[in-house]
């Protein structure tokens, strides 16, 4: 759905650099265009918003728990006895 209204905003901005006079060649460029931007949006293999942030949020608790984990290492071999 999102991918849909992503073409649709694009096929928007598109047909806004057409003149208002042209309003007949905008329609038929939107329909036209459509299927080709939706085969190339296909073919990118891009990942939705809501698995970007799926794993964005992986990604930080994944880091959070990296700095603790070097904190912990560091105060370990800081309170080790030197012989």
């Amino acid at each position: 759905m999102i991918e849909k209204l992503a073409i649709t905003d694009l096929l928007k901005q598109i047909s806004s650099l057409l003149p208002d006079s042209a309003s007949d060649v905008r329609t038929d460029l939107e329909q036209k265009l459509r299927p080709i931007l939706e085969a190339g949006f296909r073919k990118l293999d891009l990942v939705s918003r809501e698995e970007f942030d799926c794993q964005l949020e992986k990604l930080d608790r994944l880091s959070e728990h990296t700095c603790a984990l070097e904190a912990e290492i560091k105060q370990l071999t800081e309170a080790k006895p030197v012989n």
